[in-house]
């Protein structure tokens, strides 16, 4: 990763051991979990090979709006009838764009977003028979750059 005055923050981190590209690294901090599988790769490319089908709970927080949109549509067939979505960043001051994103795939599916007092946002997958647009039906593909995700974050 090339370090410059907006991904500062991030190369920080990454010396800090916060990120790691160590894949054995993750592996062994996961190890201890029988049912966790470590997928190689970007979102949204490796979300095909997500094998799970019934969710319970997914949390979102890649800090970047387009691949959370993309993780959301791609996932929300696999998601349990009242599964949890935890948007991390959905009102956070700075992560504009995670809101305007999950607003629209929220709008787009008649789906409410409860903002929490964290910075969060809730969705929660109607029950069985409740009616929404993203049932029975195929999202269209999110397209985005991934250098969106380096640009400076949005303003308040």
């Amino acid at each position: 990763m090339r370090c410059d005055k907006r991904s500062a923050p991030v190369c920080r981190d990454i010396e800090r051991g916060f990120y790691t590209f160590d894949v054995d690294a993750v592996r062994k901090n996961f190890s201890q979990w029988r049912n966790c599988e470590i997928i190689v790769g970007a979102i949204p490319e490796t979300l095909p090979r997500v094998r799970s089908d019934r969710i319970a709970f997914l949390p979102l927080d890649l800090n970047c709006s387009p691949p959370e949109v993309a993780a959301i549509e791609a996932l929300w067939d696999h998601l349990a009838p009242g599964a949890f979505v935890l948007l991390d960043d959905y009102a956070y001051i700075g992560y504009r764009s995670q809101k305007l994103g999950m607003d629209a795939f929220a709008r787009e599916c008649d789906l409410a977003v409860l903002s929490l007092p964290t910075g969060q946002g809730l969705i929660i997958k109607p029950a069985v028979g409740a009616p929404t647009q993203c049932q029975s039906r195929q999202l269209p593909p999110t397209h985005f750059s991934t250098s969106k995700c380096t640009k400076a974050r949005d303003s308040k």
